[in-house]
């Protein structure tokens, strides 16, 4: 498992993204993600599987989102995009 490595990543913001019909990343490994990290967020894009596109308006928006909160410093734990 690679959770070590997840674990050094702890001093920043992180943003899990998920094609909702992926069969490589599960939802339930994403919560794992969640309740491991201080501050992380999901974005789970619909209809796309591993790894989604992110070039819909919405994937889009909600990864600029994410951005603008992390570079503001402000939190995302928890937080869905």
């Amino acid at each position: 498992a690679l959770w070590g490595q997840f674990g050094a990543l702890k001093r920043v913001a992180v943003l899990v993204v998920r094609g909702e019909t992926s069969d490589l990343l599960s939802a339930a490994t994403v919560a794992d993600m969640q309740q491991r990290h201080p501050n992380c967020a999901r974005l789970e894009v619909k209809g796309q599987g591993h790894a989604p596109l992110l070039m819909d308006a919405s994937s889009i928006n909600a990864l600029r989102g994410f951005l603008n909160d992390a570079d503001a410093g402000r939190s995302v734990a928890g937080r869905v995009y």
